[in-house]
């Protein structure tokens, strides 16, 4: 089984790298066959994605190829401004549908405040849809993320279950 875990921001110092290195982390110790993916190897500018000829990243060839070697794609997504990031979307648009057709997805979203990100699980899922992803239905929602996760891991037990939970729903689907 091969996951790709894609981080969904390429803000430096976004503390959704946390959640992002902590499930990487988990995943690993699952003994699945694992790829990470951010955004900042997809993305040059918030405005622009990496040329093909850009041998220092993925390029979108690459991107693309790593969609479809996945059996489950794992998105830490953060909340910016009650949605997505925009460079999240110019990730998502360089995908073609036929690379994406039937792909399962699994939403990790992450807020700064007390909402957990639902609100950009609900801005996501249209585009997911649209490209033919298959989004499942079990999602990790992280609040507080500055409280809950620090540099060594997670801060709440509560949360360290739910994580626990939600990696064990990702490796049994794939």
């Amino acid at each position: 089984m091969t996951i790709t875990l894609f981080l969904g921001t390429s803000r430096a110092g976004s503390q959704s790298q946390q959640v992002f290195s902590y499930l990487h982390e988990q995943l690993s110790a699952a003994e699945v066959s694992l790829t990470s993916v951010t955004l900042r190897d997809v993305v040059i500018e918030p405005k622009t994605i990496r040329a093909q000829d850009d041998a220092t990243a993925t390029t979108l060839h690459d991107w693309q190829a790593q969609v479809e070697a996945s059996d489950a794609i794992v998105m830490v997504i953060p909340e910016y401004n009650h949605s997505f990031p925009g460079e999240w979307k110019l990730a998502m648009d360089a995908l073609s549908p036929s690379v994406c057709a039937g792909k399962r997805v699994f939403l990790a979203t992450v807020s700064a405040g007390t909402f957990a990100g639902v609100r950009v699980a609900e801005h996501v899922q249209p585009v997911l849809h649209t490209l033919g992803f298959s989004l499942a239905k079990e999602k990790l929602h992280v609040a507080s993320v500055g409280d809950t996760f620090t540099d060594t891991g997670v801060a709440d037990e509560v949360v360290k279950a739910r994580v626990a939970s939600f990696i064990e729903v990702v490796v049994s689907a794939t």
